[in-house]
């Protein structure tokens, strides 16, 4: 019998200590807690690359919205609510395994590629499916019964691929190839609003259109996944022996935190467009959209401080690291979340027009629920990299708890008001217990929002450091030192 990859008592596989063939330790490729030899360089250019690609996609996204309105704008939301939400729930926490197994090194891409696509096309099938069949019974919600049956058929079509993309970026993640990431996070979203404006602002599709773009994007970003995948690396038809169960069995522990995360992110909009309708929602996710703009800093930092963690020998030093980050990143959301507090609600006004002005109380209401949210952010990734995904689903549940009770009460009375409401006092609550936890076990510990001078000067260094990486890059051979 082929040997197996080992299982200890925690049900996550191992394998020998060493270099893994044609894995994260492939020469040239950056292997576990080596993100592209610089995980501070790899965290600034994620944040770089989305920087550079917003404005295009806000501006994209405010043009199609005006064209759409509110109703057509809320449908749409709800249609991307199937691939962002209702697909992650359903996958048992497959993805967060991958990431677990492939960056630790206890396995390797080549041997688990390919399962793991087939294993994201099953589950997305299974989601279409389901989806399907509440549409056509009637229990899928007010928004759902007055989409069209075109767009609504495309979009659970779509479901498989986006499984697959979800399985195939997951590998990209545990691998810490962060310039793929980078480069698809131009790229796609670019696509996307290139296919939006042809489709919705110049050929006039309304809701059809804007799937079909969504199509468009899923489609390439696949293809670009699986191309990239398998020429670095290599893909095998056979699975390594254990990949399946041990990505399951980490997966499983820690899915009722995604789960939860996932509640917490999206499950508001769902209930606003089963309750509310297709205006309610359009008018808040435009709320939702721009009070997200907060989370481009922490999601940035987010993978590279994962993989920067995860191979730390020490404890002092992880928690060290996860104090710094945690204090530069709050300092970097919070200023930001106060201009937007001011100007808001005008904001919304002047470019979305009119008929999306009652975005800007949800947008208030959301905006401390989403600075309070950064401590959740880099904490779960924490306790995820020390092997405790349990205590990322205890602090993502406890917010669940709160703002799931609250989702309820608030959303079928006060609508988008309640459910921002709801949304932030939910964040809030895993935040003070994503604190308590990390706290519980060793007392106190280092502080997490007092920013230092020395946080300040390792910050600066880091921006130096890539500054000058890339100017050493640009520069012609002969002046290279």
């Amino acid at each position: 019998m082929r040997p197996g990859i080992p299982l200890p008592a925690d049900g996550v596989p191992k394998v020998a200590a060493g270099r893994i063939p044609g894995g994260p330790d492939k020469p040239g490729g950056p292997g576990p807690g080596r993100p592209g030899g610089s995980g501070s360089r790899s965290a600034l250019g994620i944040l770089a690359t989305r920087i550079a690609v917003y404005p295009i996609t806000i501006a994209t996204g405010i043009v199609v919205a005006r064209v759409l309105g509110p109703s057509d704008r809320g449908a749409f939301a709800f249609l991307t609510l199937l691939g962002s939400f209702v697909l992650p729930l359903l996958t048992l926490g497959f993805g967060a395994g991958i990431i677990y197994l492939v960056s630790s090194g206890r396995a390797a891409v080549p041997g688990v590629a390919t399962a793991a696509l087939l294993v994201g096309f099953l589950q997305g099938g299974l989601t279409a499916a389901v989806v399907w069949l509440l549409w056509r019974l009637g229990w899928a919600g007010a928004t759902a019964a007055n989409v069209p049956p075109g767009a609504m058929g495309a979009a659970l079509l779509l479901l498989p691929v986006q499984g697959m993309v979800l399985m195939a970026s997951r590998l990209v993640l545990g691998a810490s190839w962060f310039s793929l990431g980078n480069w698809l996070a131009v790229a796609v979203p670019l696509l996307n609003a290139v296919a939006l404006t042809a489709l919705v602002v110049l050929g006039g599709w309304g809701v059809a259109g804007a799937v079909a773009a969504l199509c468009v994007s899923n489609v390439a970003s696949l293809a670009v996944h699986v191309a990239a995948i398998g020429r670095r690396f290599g893909m095998r038809l056979r699975p390594t022996p254990g990949f399946l169960g041990g990505a399951f069995s980490y997966g499983v522990r820690a899915w009722p935190g995604d789960l939860a995360i996932r509640a917490n992110l999206r499950l508001d909009q769902l209930l606003l467009g089963f309750w509310g309708g297709s205006a309610s929602l359009g008018l808040y996710s435009v709320a939702v959209n721009l009070s997200e703009l907060l989370w481009l800093l922490p999601d940035s930092a987010g993978p590279v401080l994962y993989n920067r963690l995860a191979p730390a020998a020490q404890e002092q030093e992880r928690r060290a690291l996860v104090a710094r980050a945690h204090r530069v990143l709050l300092a970097g959301v919070v200023l930001p979340a106060a201009v937007l507090a001011l100007v808001g609600g005008p904001v919304v006004r002047l470019f979305y027009g009119e008929a999306f002005a009652g975005a800007g109380l949800p947008l208030l209401l959301l905006l401390p629920g989403t600075v309070a949210s950064t401590t959740a952010k880099v904490l779960t990734k924490y306790f995820a990299a020390s092997g405790a995904p349990g205590k990322s689903s205890g602090l993502q549940i406890a917010g669940f708890a709160v703002s799931g009770a609250l989702y309820v009460g608030l959303i079928p009375v006060w609508g988008a008001v309640g459910a921002a409401l709801a949304s932030s006092l939910g964040y809030a609550a895993a935040a003070g217990v994503s604190l308590w936890l990390f706290r519980g076990a060793q007392g106190r510990g280092p502080s997490f929002f007092r920013p230092t001078l020395a946080d300040w000067a390792w910050l600066t260094g880091l921006a130096r450091s890539v500054l000058d990486v890339r100017v050493l890059r640009r520069a012609p051979v002969g002046q290279r030192s």
